[in-house]
Order: C-alpha cells, then sequence, then structure tokens
C-alpha cells in the first residue's frame, strides 16, 4: 500500500493534533525509486517476493520478465553461514533497481548489489502472509546490511525534532503550489529537505551531492507501539500516471480470448508435477497453434511499449519455456510480447472491469481461466476415474498453490509504467 503523503496528512488533521505528532521520536529515511523486493529464509532456499506480494514469486512471473533474476542470481551466492543467521520469520524489504536510469530519475550509481536493505518484517510463524512487527530500527538494518553485503538505508534523522526543524517542516508544508515551485528554483527540493532534518549530510542514497532529484523522504513517527509512516515529496499530491494499453495490445488480447475460448487444452499432454511449470506448459502448447495459424497478423506490428522496457531485464526469460517451438517462436520482438500477453492474461479469475475488459470479456476471460486451472491443478470430473499416473500427480499437486498471481498483470512493461515501484 502506498504510503500517505505528509502534504495531504498536514491539510486533512487538526494542526493541534499534527504538532502533537511532530514531539514523537521519528526516523527519516530516502526512498528511492526502484521496486519493492522481499526475500524470506525457508531453510533450503529462499522464496522470493515482489512489490509487497503475500503470493511469492513462481517461474510464471520470471518468465514474464527477467527483471528479478539478478537479485535472484545475488542471493543464490550468499554464503550458507550468512544465510543460516536469517530467521525464518523473517522476511527481508529492499529497494531493488537493475540501471541508475528509473522512470523520471538519474541516479548517479546503482545501490551495492542492486539492493538497498528498508526494512525487515517479522511474519507469523504460524501464517506467513500475517505480519507480525516491522522492524525500522537503523541499527539492526546497519546490522543486516552489511551481512548480506548490499546497501545500507539512507538514514536521514533520527531522534526527537528541534522547534527549528519543526518550523521548517510546517512552513514548507503550508506553501502553496506557486510558492512551492518558486521556493525550489532558488533551492531544490532534495537540498531543501535534506537540511530540515539534517544540513551535515552532503550527498544523498545514489547521488553525490544535493542537487540531483529524489524520488522522497520517508518519515516514521514513533508513539509507544504506534508508527505513523508520511511520505515527503516535492509535489503536493502524488501523481499517478499509468500507461494506457496500446491498440494493438487490445485487439492482440481480444484475438486471444476467441482463439483460447475454441482451443481444446483438454487434450495437451503435460508433463510436470509443478502447478507453475504446468502453467508454462499448457501455455506454451497453445501459444503455438495461435501462432501457427495467426502469425501473418503480426508481419510489421508494435506493442508501443515504454522505452525503458527495451532493457534486457524485462525482456521475457525462457529459462523455464521447456517447448523447443514457443522458444523459436519468442525469439521474435513482437511474439515474445505477444508469449507475455497470453502468459499474463490468463492467471487468475478477474472480479472487476478495466479500461479495455468490459463485463462480457471479462466472463470469457474467467471461463478461460477456469478450463486452464483445471487442467493445471488436475481437477477431475466427479464423474471420471482418473489414471493411476494422474491420481499420483494430482496427490502432489494438490498442496501446491494455484499459479493464479493476485496480480492483474497486462505485460510486465505496462505494470512498471506505474509509479508505486
Amino acid at each position: 500500500m502506498a504510503l500517505q503523503s505528509l502534504h495531504t496528512y498536514f491539510e486533512s488533521t487538526n494542526r493541534e493534533d499534527f504538532m502533537e505528532m511532530l514531539k514523537s521520536p521519528c526516523v527519516v529515511t530516502e526512498k528511492v525509486q526502484a521496486s519493492s523486493f522481499h526475500v524470506q529464509n525457508n531453510s533450503v532456499g529462499y522464496t522470493y517476493f515482489k512489490s509487497g506480494k503475500k503470493k511469492s514469486l513462481d517461474k510464471v512471473d520470471r518468465t514474464i520478465a527477467k527483471y528479478y533474476e539478478n537479485a535472484i542470481k545475488y542471493f543464490e551466492s550468499v554464503d550458507d553461514a550468512t544465510k543460516a543467521e536469517m530467521p525464518l520469520d523473517w522476511k527481508f524489504g529492499f529497494d531493488y533497481m537493475t540501471d541508475s536510469q528509473t522512470i523520471d530519475i538519474k541516479y548517479d550509481q546503482t545501490p551495492k548489489n542492486g539492493l538497498i536493505l528498508t526494512h525487515i518484517q517479522v511474519m507469523n510463524p504460524l501464517d506467513n502472509t500475517l505480519i507480525k512487527k516491522v522492524i525500522r530500527d537503523p541499527k539492526v538494518l546497519f546490522e543486516w546490511a552489511d551481512k548480506l553485503d548490499v546497501q545500507r538505508p539512507q538514514v536521514v534523522f533520527k531522534g526527537v525534532l528541534s522547534s527549528h526543524q519543526k518550523d521548517e517542516l510546517v512552513k514548507l508544508l503550508e506553501m502553496s503550489d506557486a510558492e512551492r515551485n518558486q521556493a525550489y528554483e532558488a533551492l531544490s527540493f532534495t537540498r531543501r529537505a535534506y537540511n530540515i532534518f539534517n544540513n551535515s549530510l552532503s550527498k544523498t542514497a545514489l547521488n553525490e551531492d544535493l542537487d540531483g532529484d529524489i524520488d522522497s523522504l520517508v518519515i516514521n513517527f514513533f508513539d509507544g507501539k504506534t508508527v505513523k509512516n508520511f511520505k515527503l515529496s516535492g509535489t503536493k499530491t502524488e501523481v499517478s500516471e499509468s500507461r494506457k494499453p496500446s491498440d494493438t495490445y487490445q485487439i492482440s488480447l481480444l484475438d486471444l480470448v476467441e482463439f483460447f475460448s475454441e482451443y481444446d487444452v483438454d487434450n495437451i499432454q503435460l508433463e510436470s508435477d509443478q502447478a507453475d511449470e504446468r502453467y508454462i506448459e499448457l501455455i506454451s502448447n497453445a501459444f503455438n497453434a495461435y501462432v501457427n495459424e495467426n502469425a501473418a497478423k503480426y508481419v510489421g506490428v508494435s506493442f508501443d511499449s515504454a522505452d525503458f522496457s527495451d532493457r534486457p531485464e524485462f525482456e521475457l526469460n525462457t529459462k523455464f519455456i521447456k517447448n523447443e517451438k514457443t522458444i523459436e517462436y519468442v525469439n521474435n520482438r513482437v511474439l515474445s510480447e505477444l508469449y507475455k500477453i497470453a502468459i499474463g492474461s490468463f492467471r487468475k479469475r478477474r472480479a472487476k472491469e478495466t479500461d479495455i475488459i468490459n463485463a462480457d470479456l471479462m466472463e470469457q476471460i474467467n471461463t478461460i481461466v477456469d478450463k486452464i486451472e483445471a487442467i493445471v491443478m488436475l481437477k477431475s470430473n466427479e464423474s471420471s476415474v482418473m489414471p493411476f499416473k494422474t491420481y499420483l500427480n494430482h496427490q502432489k499437486l494438490k498442496t501446491q498453490e494455484s499459479p493464479i498471481d493476485e496480480s492483474n498483470l497486462l505485460t510486465f512493461s505496462q505494470f512498471l509504467t506505474k509509479k508505486d515501484i
């Protein structure tokens, strides 16, 4: 969930209550513009999570793009002694970057090993989706960042704000849009914000000075066991700009839905035992049949992806695709984007309409999802008798999670154009 803007909170709350909150001890850290990535030790390896999701990354997520592969590869190289120290109920939260150029900001450098440790979630041992508490103590974070050989969080301030700091902060929050724009021409938001909390610092988390842009500062106020978290940025309100799907994307989705509605997926023989592998296997088989019939439609087509999505980390990851014909097809850039649409569109039943998915299309997609999930998870018809091999596979699969992801993905490049990365 996105952090509340301190500007918004200041304008919506009682001034007396706000000033009272400023008396509480606080920790101020810099938030870089990066993706959220979580890692948890599961005793035999690691479980990975993206963007605060409760469901871990599976092979389908990793196929849609190579984006998280660098971080996964790094943790697979962490020595066994360090791994053994990581408590099983701790989920380590990171800001993750693969390039110094993000959507809006050009940093001077990337974090150490691409990762900044920002917090640690202590999970309920009986239910790993429930968070018992969140550790933000810089001392603990510094210790673990050093152990994991990743970058420490940029702590700008820790303690109780002085009267001068409170006055300067309130003065900043009271500015109108016009006053703020004029003020930032004389002194940038970065330098002004850093000066409020710690005028001894001369550089930011990833910049060599205070003249470059930063995403924001995160302010955590501690009142006993209660923690209030806010985001202080250079704009009064957070503007979320989501990239609209291209016409080509919409047309392709409609065509894929029509094809999958008629295609007999029941006759696809799946060899894998793991649910996510079976899903990739099924989509690959159906995709091959679709391309065989419709390849001519995509000659000279462009999916109009965002510029930054041309980087290698946003490419389709063929590591988990076992179908040789599919791999041959997706060597083509356009067909690679088409495969992303196919593998991302039939993973989850949809409950809400979108700009391009109306009620009728949503019903068609959900029907396809149900049909695919029944095969992937080996849900048998009660009136039929399962072959013995199918029964054995079913016993392995019924304890696995469905590969139907909780995120409503279109394509990975479209997902990353949102401001919440």
